[in-house]
């Protein structure tokens, strides 16, 4: 049931990072599906790519002071990526912002790799998850939950803290 009414179908219009006005989004890296390197204030953001990625550096999440500001990220036919073989990334909270407000609709799968990092939010993925490298001390931090539809949920070297509804 949550990962149908967060779907395109049921929120259209999600904002495209990439021709966002300020000040609902900030930072720009000329990459369509990159949320590396910006910050967003609440919303429903829709990748026009069918994915999106935190590679290039930390995503910022900015309440404004909102305690109830509430972010949705769609990627209806893809992937969400967060961190490369350069490392790992993060996402971070600003001005209220708060973990239990933040979702991610993947239409296939979500990898959090390499080890570290820390993430908020609920993922709610069809295809899957996978945390962490096997054999790495470094820790991922997930605040939030990993859920998936019809896929295997895979966690290595993972602490996840479920946020207060």
């Amino acid at each position: 049931t949550a990962y149908n009414s967060m779907s395109p179908a049921s929120m259209p219009g999600g904002v495209n990072v990439a021709t966002c006005p300020a000040p609902k989004c900030t930072g720009t890296n000329g990459n369509p599906n990159e949320l590396g390197n910006r910050i967003l204030r609440a919303g429903v953001y829709m990748s026009t790519t069918g994915d999106y990625q935190i590679t290039t550096g930390p995503l910022t999440l900015d309440a404004a002071g909102d305690p109830n500001a509430t972010w949705v990220f769609q990627m209806p036919s893809s992937t969400l990526k967060v961190g490369n073989a350069s490392g790992p990334q993060s996402v971070i909270l600003v001005n209220g912002a708060q973990a239990a407000n933040i979702f991610w609709y993947v239409g296939s799968a979500a990898t959090f790799l390499p080890a570290g990092g820390t993430f908020y939010g609920t993922v709610i993925a069809s295809a899957g998850v996978t945390t962490g490298t096997s054999g790495v001390t470094t820790l991922t931090t997930i605040n939030g939950r990993l859920l998936s539809t019809v896929g295997a949920v895979t966690i290595s070297n993972t602490v996840i803290n479920v946020p207060a509804p």
